[in-house]
């Protein structure tokens, strides 16, 4: 047990700077930013990403503060007032007023929690490739040209986790194969569970030898992407998610099939991302 503290260290809470809970609505998220004079530029992205927390009723109190400087103007939150704006919803925040400008410098210069750090606090094993295997699942179904660019939120990947509890075994499977197939671990673990939904022997299957690459002979659709991959990592070339699942769908399409596949090609002939096969 953490010993009481003295009575000589307890700040009153009508001290300065002042601090109170107020329920902010959009009008007055909107009212707030006007008096945003001086701050970092405002990233869409993270905007997004807090006001589908906001709707889906995911955002916590959690004591972060709005903060306003004795000048009135506002030094930390515009993020969170611009979600406000976004979702339309009201939510309790807490507003700190009366700070030195001059503290401004030192907001935000800690390091975020990302959803590894969540998850592993949780005691999810594999947390830094199962959250990385639920955000590009989360990417994917969210149809961005690029699912591996999608911001999600923490809760986001949490619920995922939820719905989806098969994930965490696709990640066990896939965290010591990955490092041998020249593809990133998200990928090889998102795609070996989408596959497995069709056919879970030979996802593994597939996995399997893309990363023993044992008796794989030339015209092999796992070759001719193993091959591709490697060539990107040697030249340094960077492949986005988006062109990772492709090849990856290619060569699960062409073996499916009983087709050779010499050399990999990124996209289908209409030029978009190759779909995975329904089931038969």
């Amino acid at each position: 047990m953490p010993e009481p503290l003295a009575d000589d260290n307890i700040v009153p809470i009508n001290s300065k700077p002042a601090p109170s809970i107020i329920f902010v609505t959009p009008e007055m998220a909107e009212r707030w930013l006007k008096q945003n004079t001086k701050n970092r530029p405002l990233t869409p992205s993270d905007v997004n990403r807090y006001a589908r927390d906001m709707l889906s009723g995911a955002w916590e109190f959690t004591g972060e503060a709005i903060k306003f400087g004795n000048n009135g103007a506002l030094l930390d939150g515009q993020h969170r007032l611009a979600a406000i704006i976004k979702s339309g919803v009201t939510l309790p925040l807490l507003v700190i007023r009366e700070l030195d400008p001059a503290v401004q410098r030192v907001m935000d210069t800690g390091r975020r929690r990302t959803a590894a750090d969540a998850l592993s606090l949780n005691g999810e094993k594999n947390a830094t490739l199962l959250a990385a295997t639920a955000r590009l699942a989360l990417g994917v179904a969210s149809s961005l040209d690029d699912p591996g660019k999608y911001n999600a939120t923490n809760s986001e990947i949490e619920l995922l986790l939820e719905e989806r509890p098969d994930l965490r075994s696709a990640c066990e499977f896939a965290r010591p194969l990955a490092r041998r197939t020249d593809c990133p671990p998200a990928v090889v673990a998102y795609t070996f569970w989408r596959l497995s939904q069709i056919d879970m022997f030979e996802a593994a299957q597939f996995w399997v030898a893309a990363s023993e690459k044992v008796g794989l002979k030339p015209g092999d659709p796992v070759l001719a992407l193993t091959n591709r991959a490697a060539e990107a990592r040697r030249n340094r070339e960077v492949l986005t998610k988006r062109i990772y699942l492709s090849m990856i769908y290619r060569a699960w399409n062409y073996r499916r099939a009983g087709k050779p596949l010499r050399i990999m090609k990124v996209q289908s002939a209409a030029g978009g991302l190759i779909p995975v096969p329904e089931p038969k």
